[in-house]
């Protein structure tokens, strides 16, 4: 996997906040630091925040994990308010949050991480390295139909989810509710993810990029989803028409066959040998 170099990015609003994350392929992420740290007791924010995102290197071999890394600077902080305990060995998740501010963001990663600002600045850094821990089950993929005219009735067809008369996609921005007749490539121009949920759980969220011949989907699981409907979701790039790739980490179809359900888990990796030089 290779992480183009993105120094010096400037984001202004919660859409090229998505944008930006969305074209790096940026999940599976981790909170490699964060400066000043929060606290939950309410009070003036600091003017400025500093966090360190971390994407693992999954074909690095090395007795640590490597992470490519990125250092996003929050700017004019308005809101940075924390609910729970962080936990750095978590998985890191990433929502849109509704602010006064232009960026407003939610990092899960244990508690629950809020931030407004003006502004994002965004330096990629040199790769960092971690102790190494085990890899949570795939959660998240993208794929790319050449069927430019697929709707949303289409996609939550492909779910194939039970009780399907209750699902219900919004937009995770506005909250508007998605028609089943909308095309894919209409959602893809509000430069939003969509949250598709039953009552009181999310299911899964995606998003859409539309290009001159064809759409792409990212999709990822939510917490709300069981095992059951994840395993079912998973087998959306079968399901849809005209697929000509999918993805999933180190995952590549072509060509490789997409597999019927999500990798299990890694094994943590072994402890280097004594004398080895391997990093």
């Amino acid at each position: 996997m290779t992480a183009r170099a993105t120094t010096g990015i400037r984001l202004q609003s919660t859409e090229e906040l998505v944008a930006w994350m969305f074209d790096e392929y940026l999940s599976e992420l981790v909170l490699l630091r964060v400066k000043p740290k929060p606290r939950k007791r309410r009070g003036k924010p600091p003017s400025e925040v500093v966090f360190e995102w971390g994407l693992e290197d999954l074909e690095y071999e090395g007795e640590r994990d490597k992470y490519f890394a990125w250092r996003l600077t929050a700017e004019g902080v308005t809101h940075y308010t924390l609910a729970g305990e962080l936990d750095l060995e978590e998985e890191l998740t990433v929502a849109e949050h509704s602010s006064e501010a232009p960026i407003g963001f939610t990092m899960n990663v244990g508690g629950q991480l809020t931030v407004g600002c003006e502004a994002l600045l965004v330096e990629e850094l040199k790769p960092k390295y971690r102790k190494a821990r085990p890899r949570p089950w795939p959660h998240d993929f993208d794929l790319r139909s050449t069927k430019k005219d697929l709707t949303v009735g289409d996609l939550v067809a492909a779910f194939n989810l039970p009780e399907a008369d209750e699902v219900s996609v919004k937009g995770v921005r506005d909250g508007r509710a998605a028609t089943a007749s909308e095309s894919l490539v209409s959602l893809a121009r509000q430069i939003q993810a969509y949250m598709v949920s039953k009552p009181k759980r999310e299911l899964v969220v995606f998003t859409v990029e539309d290009s001159s011949n064809s759409v792409r989907l990212g999709i990822q699981r939510r917490d709300g989803a069981t095992d059951e409907e994840w395993h079912r979701v998973w087998q959306v790039p079968t399901k849809l028409p005209q697929v000509t790739e999918t993805w999933s980490r180190t995952l590549v179809c072509p060509p490789d066959p997409w597999p019927p359900s999500a990798p299990e888990p890694r094994e943590p990796k072994p402890r280097r040998e004594q004398g080895s030089t391997k990093r």
